[in-house]
């Protein structure tokens, strides 16, 4: 990944709620936050959201990953984990875990 990137949020219907540019950082990483709010600034419905980013400059499309601390893992309707801030990720889309004893 090369130049900015554009980070689209869309609703369940499909239609777009918010757009965020993102810069790489020092070390070359694309880090964002979403504050739960649309590009009118109001916060939407809880619901499931779908994130895609790609390369303003090429159109390619890019990974998009999620840090944060599992919550919770759910067995039921599927295998799933969710992070601090209520994101919801199924087991087989997470590659990387840590463990840090307390």
């Amino acid at each position: 990944m090369h130049g900015p990137q554009e980070i689209t949020i869309t609703d369940q219907a499909g239609l777009t709620v918010k757009k965020i540019t993102v810069n790489a950082d020092e070390n070359g990483l694309y880090k964002w936050h979403w504050d739960g709010k649309s590009d009118t600034g109001a916060m939407v419905k809880e619901g499931v959201y779908k994130i895609t980013a790609h390369s303003i400059d090429s159109k390619a499309p890019s990974r998009v990953l999620a840090r944060g601390i599992v919550q919770e893992i759910g067995f039921e309707p599927m295998t799933h984990a969710v992070l601090d801030g209520g994101a919801q990720f199924k087991i087989g889309d997470m590659f990387k875990t840590n463990s840090k004893s307390k």
